[in-house]
């Protein structure tokens, strides 16, 4: 949103710059100027509605962890499962970098040194500790 300056929409979700999902329930009709205009809604999380500006931004002169900086995309969901091998020195378990959509084809491309198949399913951009990478 910020590099084109274009405005927020009412009944469309956004992502905040801290990486929360936030929705614009309406806009209002009586400010003037497009740079006065404000809108309302809702941060997940959050137990009161926030004000921002038309333009996304909540505070008029600085950036902040609550601008809207995008449209909301859901986060892919990915799952599958994962061959885990012992490490070349023998410290350590890695994973190869495939998922494979079923169990029998994880067990089909398994070399034969596996020590364990893992099933996985996570949200993209989530870490093991289930915060945003």
């Amino acid at each position: 949103m910020r590099p084109n300056n274009s405005s927020v929409e009412a009944g469309k979700f956004y992502k905040t710059r801290n990486g929360k999902k936030a929705y614009v329930a309406g806009i209002s009709p009586f400010d003037s100027t497009a740079e006065s205009r404000r809108a309302i809604g809702w941060v997940e999380g959050d137990e009161e509605s926030t004000e921002w500006f038309a333009s996304g931004h909540y505070h008029k002169y600085q950036d902040t962890e609550s601008d809207l900086v995008a449209e909301w995309k859901e986060p892919k969901r990915i799952r599958g499962f994962v061959n885990l091998y012992p490490s070349e020195t023998g410290m350590g378990i890695i994973a190869n970098n495939v998922i494979h959509p079923s169990k029998k084809l994880a067990d089909l491309f398994e070399t034969g040194r596996r020590v364990a198949c893992i099933e996985i399913d996570v949200e993209e951009g989530h870490g093991l500790s289930g915060e945003e990478c």
